[in-house]
């Protein structure tokens, strides 16, 4: 029963589109509690990456650590400081650095918290209380306060709603500053 919940548990985050693509994970344990239902995991040191089911990267990720706890019908999993590329097309459009994060698989969105950053490619930044990325729908949200940087060009916001590679973007009370 403990390691086909821990199992559950780990695919909840590595079998989330696509082949599974096996943690590469450095310590891991697993504890069952007195009833034998509930099973908490932590990992420590992992590396995940995501596809979108046609051998295209959707995203390359590394955690510091990984916990979740659950039973076989239903798990919560969040990782801490964690680093991933995000990919758009095929090619790396964005770099997310969260110091919380959970996800949802089965819709496969990462929900960051904590003072999350997000860098594009083309030089854009964004900084934001919490930041939710849609990979399905290309799409990063984020809530604020949000700011965003591009050049010479700060805008503060209170949302953000734009592509991974942060190209195309709708901003919800916001302020430019230009220095």
């Amino acid at each position: 029963m403990c390691f086909l919940v821990m199992s559950a548990l780990v695919t909840i985050i590595v079998g989330c589109a696509g082949k599974p693509q096996p943690a590469a994970i450095k310590t891991a344990s697993a504890v069952q509690d007195s009833a034998g239902e509930t099973v908490n995991v932590t990992l420590k040191g992992a590396d995940i990456s995501w596809d979108d089911g046609k051998g295209r990267k959707v995203m390359d990720a590394r955690f510091a650590e990984f916990s979740a706890s659950g039973t076989e019908a239903r798990a919560n999993a969040e990782l801490r400081n964690m680093r991933a590329d995000l990919y758009q097309d095929g090619k790396i459009a964005s770099t997310l650095i969260a110091p919380r994060v959970t996800v949802d698989s089965g819709n496969r969105e990462i929900h960051a918290t904590g003072g999350v950053q997000i860098k594009s490619v083309t030089g854009a930044s964004v900084t934001a209380n919490e930041i939710v990325w849609r990979s399905r729908e290309n799409k990063v949200e984020a809530k604020g306060p949000v700011k965003v940087s591009i050049d010479n060009i700060t805008i503060d916001a209170k949302g953000f709603e734009a592509d991974t590679a942060l190209k195309h973007a709708k901003f919800s009370g916001a302020e430019a500053n230009i220095k």
